[in-house]
């Protein structure tokens, strides 16, 4: 069995913040996602609302990491080797950058997704990849660990429907 420990380093624990409730939400799917891989033990870590001093970008909405025994995948297409029979995940890092914008406060620009904050644009790709490699460099500076780091950036705000059509395929 794989457990999940969810922690906040949010400062008002009374009143949880947008990220602590979504990484609650992120836990409940998880737990039964993973409740098909029985034989699979680890544990993984989901903390939001992370500081780390002395990096371009200090905050860090939410970070999951795993550490994982007998967890295999069957048929999965990566994107450096195409498509694999099976793949075994032993551990994973990822930072997520949470966004709540609606849609009409979001648009794609190339590669990127450009969020307003009133009325001013900020580049959310940019701050998710950011905040990825001040983590990074965190880790590198502070425990000598050398590590690669996913980044995901989640619309918490948009619909599937919302993201197709800001890609161009609705």
């Amino acid at each position: 069995m794989i457990k999940i420990e969810l922690k906040s380093f949010d400062t008002d624990l009374a009143n949880p913040s947008a990220e602590y409730n979504a990484a609650s939400v992120l836990k409940d799917k998880l737990e039964e996602d993973l409740s098909h891989y029985p034989d699979a033990k680890g544990t993984i870590y989901i903390q939001t609302n992370i500081r780390i001093f002395g990096q371009k970008r200090d905050d860090i909405d939410i970070l999951i990491m795993g550490f994982l025994d007998n967890y295999k995948i069957k048929n999965v297409r990566t994107k450096n080797c195409g498509e694999v029979d099976e793949l075994n995940i032993k551990s994973f890092i990822c930072n997520v950058e949470l966004k709540a914008h609606p849609a009409e406060k979001v648009k794609r620009q190339g590669t990127s997704y450009i969020v307003y904050y009133k009325g001013v644009p900020s580049d959310a790709s940019e701050q998710c990849r950011e905040a990825k490699f001040s983590l990074r460099n965190y880790l590198i500076d502070q425990l000598s660990i050398k590590t690669f780091i996913s980044d995901i950036l989640w619309f918490k705000g948009l619909s599937k429907q919302d993201l197709r059509c800001m890609r161009g395929n609705s």
